[in-house]
């Protein structure tokens, strides 16, 4: 009897650390194993693994299958108790936004970076998985904008995976208005803010260069100016630092029309040809951030009654599009699924040769866009009411009537600056956007030099003026 009992310890003792071991083993698998949202498009085949009676089961069958095969992701069915590894594509389709088809599956932890790279004042990471990779992008608020975006998951000397360092310019600034060329001054480059507009030198003034109808932004430092020629596109990189800043540098582009621009994760060109319009992508790539100067053509915005034969602007529409907007429609596109949209709803005018930029409406971010040809879009100005999903005039008018002027959103508030203006001497005048009473309200600025039309014009952080 004695004997019997101590056998049943033993066999309990037994059971008992079986069970911790196999408690010990599920531990490990979700600790290194979670359930998430992945994109449908990447998984371009599943490989059967066999049947267990729990994700467990399958989790250890996913580890036990490397070297043979690289087992990132597994989906387990508990009615059919199948287990099956993902085998994912080449191709990369980006999840970043709610039009992506995903799927619910496990991924191995240790192959993907997990969490946010950290909070950012005026603005929020954007972060998006690909069959390869992870990245996040930095979208700045309203007005602000960041001296580079760009956050890569990248594996550490201890095999795991961390998102890379951030950098200075990693943040969102405040900012000023930055204008370059335009009509009769093409070779100049000035700062405008609300207290004060000057004059900043440049290499352009003693250069034939011609800085007329072009397109520029800020990244990492300096200013990317973008205009088309006859032979070949030309892109201008202007430096803030040093007595003559300023380089040439020849785009590879077919851009030979108008231009407009959008900064988000890379710089997007927008071109009107008799075609449609062609989204460009001149992508922004290395840590620190260098500029490639290829453009390589993304889509093209087949025309469209309404808006045909018109030219157009382009703005930031949400954290993942851009719209753009040309006679009495606008298309919306997706930098992600690389898909375009007309918006419902027509402009109440119609609008040739308009300036657009991002605003905040009702705590939601949308455009408004304002003058163009014509004596009564050249005075009004409208905006899309995400709401409503329709156009609506603001309650105030501009005070002179301009065409192919610029709309610039700062940390100070929206200007509206340059273009062609009926009343003589006019054209050094700058008018701002009232949010509150949506009025236009003259200001006693002026632009340091007469740019008039055509010229240039983007937000730069105010600590990057000399």
């Amino acid at each position: 009897m004695k004997v019997l009992k101590i056998l049943l310890a033993l066999i309990a003792v037994n059971l008992v650390s079986w069970g911790a071991a196999e408690e010990l083993v599920k531990a490990s698998v979700v600790a290194e194993y979670d359930k998430v949202d992945f994109p449908a498009d990447n998984i371009i085949d599943w490989i059967p693994l066999g049947t267990f009676t729990s994700h467990f089961g399958c989790a250890r069958a996913c580890m036990k299958a490397e070297p043979l095969m690289e087992c990132q992701i597994f989906d387990y069915d508990g009615v059919n108790q199948e287990c099956k590894a993902g085998n994912l594509g080449d191709y990369d389709h980006e999840l970043l936004g709610s039009s992506m088809d995903t799927k619910r599956v496990w991924i191995d932890k240790s192959k993907f970076c997990t969490g946010e790279p950290g909070p950012v004042p005026n603005g929020k990471w954007v972060c998006h998985m690909k069959s390869k990779s992870q990245r996040c992008m930095l979208v700045c608020d309203t007005g602000y904008t960041s001296g580079q975006m760009i956050l890569d998951c990248i594996l550490g000397p201890d095999n795991q995976r961390y998102w890379n360092n951030l950098l200075p310019g990693h943040k969102c600034y405040e900012t000023v208005v930055v204008i370059m060329g335009g009509n009769p001054n093409r070779n100049h480059v000035h700062m405008l803010s609300k207290s004060e507009s000057k004059h900043l030198p440049n290499f352009f003034e003693t250069d034939p260069t011609y800085l007329h109808r072009g397109t520029v932004q800020f990244n990492v430092g300096q200013l990317l100016f973008y205009s088309p020629k006859e032979d070949d596109a030309l892109s201008i990189e202007y430096n803030f630092r040093g007595p003559n800043p300023g380089s040439k540098v020849n785009l590879t582009s077919q851009t030979t029309g108008i231009l407009s621009s959008v900064k988000m994760d890379s710089i997007y060109i927008l071109d009107e040809k008799s075609t449609g319009v062609v989204v460009e992508q001149i992508e922004l790539t290395g840590s620190p951030l260098k500029i490639t100067h290829v453009a390589k053509e993304v889509l093209t915005i087949v025309n469209k009654d309404g808006f045909r034969g018109h030219l157009g602007c382009a703005a930031r529409f949400s954290d993942t599009s851009l719209i753009y907007i040309a006679g009495t429609k606008a298309v919306e596109v997706n930098i992600v699924s690389r898909e375009y949209k007309f918006l419902p709803g027509e402009l109440n005018i119609l609008r040739d040769a308009p300036g657009c930029d991002v605003i905040m409406i009702d705590g939601l971010m949308t455009v408004l866009v304002a003058g163009g040809n014509g004596i009564e879009a050249g005075h009004t100005s409208e905006y899309y009411d995400k709401n409503l999903l329709g156009w609506k005039l603001t309650s105030g008018n501009l005070t002179y009537a301009r065409e192919s002027a610029a709309l610039v959103t700062t940390s100070e508030g929206t200007f509206a600056l340059g273009g062609h203006i009926s009343n003589v001497g006019s054209e050094k005048s700058v008018e701002m956007f009232d949010l509150v009473t949506q009025q236009w309200v003259m200001t006693s600025l002026v632009t340091a030099g007469m740019h008039g039309y055509g010229l240039a014009a983007t937000a730069v952080p105010k600590e990057f003026i000399p």
